[in-house]
């Protein structure tokens, strides 16, 4: 990954409107990684987000851009272009050195429960991370949660306690009518699943 630059200005704002109110220790609830060679297109080196991220060039950006804190995250791959979910969720689960660092499983709803369980099983993952990309629907945009991350899926996580980080479709978000009735009924059915929104 390219080295992030900050500038004076960035550096002003930081010091006088943002470092005042951060805490000693920071929790980033949402961090990918993206590693080029899993991922089945033409990486622009110039991109410093999409060409290739791993552990160490996340954990310099926190550096970076929270120079007076301690940061830890909850760490994903990114799930587009084509990428292999099985060689990323490794990789990934196997860059985890930090103990007070956590990562999800990257799963897509065509993904048999055995195989999720086999996975959870061996890398011990914090969550399951399903993505809207991979909705069982033609229109991604109007497709419901249970499109995109299956019940089966969500008995899994009950089992096991893991989180679910959700980044839900429609116009209105989670402020939607269908989604605010699912993640109702989800939340009474699966209560040992922590959802993520």
């Amino acid at each position: 990954m390219n080295k992030l630059k900050i500038t004076g200005n960035d550096l002003f704002i930081y010091q006088n409107e943002i470092a005042p109110y951060l805490p000693e220790k920071i929790f980033d609830a949402h961090s990918h990684l993206c590693i080029a060679e899993f991922h089945d297109y033409q990486a622009d080196e110039s991109d410093p987000f999409f060409y290739n991220v791993d552990m160490k060039d996340l954990e310099n950006s926190w550096i970076t851009f929270f120079p007076d804190s301690q940061v830890n995250g909850l760490i994903m791959g990114m799930p587009v272009y084509n990428c292999d979910l099985e060689a990323e969720n490794k990789f990934i689960a196997q860059s985890i050195s930090n103990k007070n660092n956590r990562f999800s499983l990257m799963i897509k709803p065509q993904m048999f429960a055995k195989s999720i369980i086999e996975a959870v099983k061996q890398f011990n993952p914090a969550g399951l991370k399903p993505y809207l990309v991979h909705a069982l629907v033609e229109d991604k945009q109007k497709a419901r949660i249970t499109d995109f991350v299956t019940e089966d899926q969500l008995e899994i996580a009950d089992q096991f306690g893991l989180t679910i980080t959700l980044h839900v479709s429609k116009a209105r978000g989670m402020a939607d009518e269908e989604n605010l009735k699912d993640m109702s009924r989800l939340i009474k059915k699966y209560p040992n699943v922590q959802f993520i929104l």
